[in-house]
């Protein structure tokens, strides 16, 4: 905290700490993903792809309101494994494909009309949240919604309160991180071919992002 550097490769998790962890992060985001999942309308897209979605919880929660609706995870390996067994469980997983990848260094997959990032944001630095926005753009076409699900601050970076009380553990973590303001994702969205549509109130201080390619 005092140097300002994180712990670095603190997420190279055994196998028992990556189930830990992953379950952990989805009953943290569980509010977040089924209020997402109730308020906004996914019935007007056909292919849901979630970056870095976890366990998948977000795409359950989703995929459970829309039958018609088709989604795919793409996550890193450990996670990957966790996520598998997590959706066997679900009869919703039988829609979900899961692609092991790197969001910062692998393309993504193309094909989905609506991409998902959550809670994803606040464990990036600007840079890489500008590559992670240039390369889901890249990879979907015109039209396509964006959905950045985060603890986005106010102006004043003090609003909502856990945003930055939680600030120095997601740089802690990830090693870059920390919350971000809706008014720096907005200068991002607009450098990177998208533009923001509206920002929606979630669960707790949780909101989401809405935003279109053009």
């Amino acid at each position: 905290m005092r140097s300002g550097a994180g712990q670095v490769g603190s997420f190279r998790f055994s196998e028992e700490e990556q189930q830990i962890f992953s379950t952990g992060v989805e009953a943290f985001s569980a509010p977040a993903a089924a209020a997402l999942a109730a308020g906004y309308d996914f019935a007007r897209h056909r292919r849901v792809l979630d970056v870095a979605g976890g366990t998948g919880s977000f795409l359950i929660a989703i995929l459970r309101r829309n039958a018609a609706l088709n989604g795919t995870l793409f996550e890193l390996p450990g996670t990957c494994a966790v996520a598998r067994r997590r959706l066997a469980r679900e009869p919703e997983g039988a829609r979900i494909q899961v692609i092991e990848g790197d969001l910062l260094k692998d393309a993504l997959p193309d094909d989905h009309d609506v991409v998902i990032a959550a809670n994803i944001v606040h464990g990036l630095s600007e840079a890489h949240n500008l590559e992670l926005l240039k390369n889901v753009r890249t990879h979907v076409a015109t039209g396509a919604r964006l959905l950045l699900v985060d603890l986005w601050m106010d102006p004043s970076r003090t609003q909502p309160a856990a945003a930055p009380l939680m600030s120095g553990e997601f740089l802690i973590h990830a090693g870059e991180g920390q919350s971000y303001a809706e008014s720096e994702a907005d200068e991002w969205l607009s450098q990177t071919g998208w533009r923001k549509l509206e920002r929606r109130p979630l669960a707790g201080p949780a909101s989401v992002i809405i935003a279109e390619a053009h």
